[in-house]
């Protein structure tokens, strides 16, 4: 098992990587997200952890870990996640991996097949009619923002460097999906 120093020199050795290495970034950062060595540091939380060690932005890490567990979710390996990545990309893998249904993955070939093709520009939009909208602002326990953020992102929210891109439309879609008794 490896030593936080190590890990860190893992890490650092796969930013800037392109695509398979991408990969092997996300599992290592969430596994040293899981691990106790950084928990045995004086900085007090993984997010003081990362903005000191880790020449990431806060949210690029979030991105790289949350893709990491929804495919682990979908019963993805790191063999068949390189693979996936190797044939159409990192960006395509992170989306599609938020659009498979959990209850019936896809397997490693017809998930390849399916996202092959997905436009990264895609945005979900509101329709041209909306108007008077109401603007909100709040804030979320950690807990929460993380599943409100991964309903959002199956639903067409997309996490850049500190924005989240999409995210009312996106809301009013899982808004829409909620039952009539809610």
């Amino acid at each position: 098992m490896m030593n936080l120093t190590e890990k860190l020199n893992l890490i650092n050795s796969y930013l800037g990587s392109v695509d398979t290495n991408k990969v092997k970034l996300a599992i290592q950062l969430l596994d040293t997200k899981a691990s106790e060595y950084w928990k045995e540091t004086t900085y007090g939380s993984w997010k003081n952890f990362c903005s000191k060690e880790i020449s990431l932005s806060l949210s690029a890490i979030y991105v790289y870990t949350k893709t990491i567990e929804i495919a682990k979710s979908i019963k993805f390996t790191a063999d068949d996640m390189e693979n996936i990545v190797g044939h159409i990309g990192w960006g395509k893998f992170r989306i599609g991996v938020t659009k498979v249904d959990r209850e019936n993955p896809l397997s490693v070939k017809n998930f390849i097949e399916k996202f092959k093709n997905l436009n990264l520009n895609e945005v979900v939009k509101f329709e041209d009619n909306a108007s008077n909208l109401v603007e909100f602002s709040f804030k979320l326990p950690v807990d929460v923002a993380d599943i409100l953020t991964e309903k959002l992102l199956i639903r067409g929210m997309r996490l850049y460097n500190k924005n989240r891109a999409n995210a009312s439309a996106a809301l009013v879609k899982l808004i829409k999906e909620l039952p009539e008794s809610f």
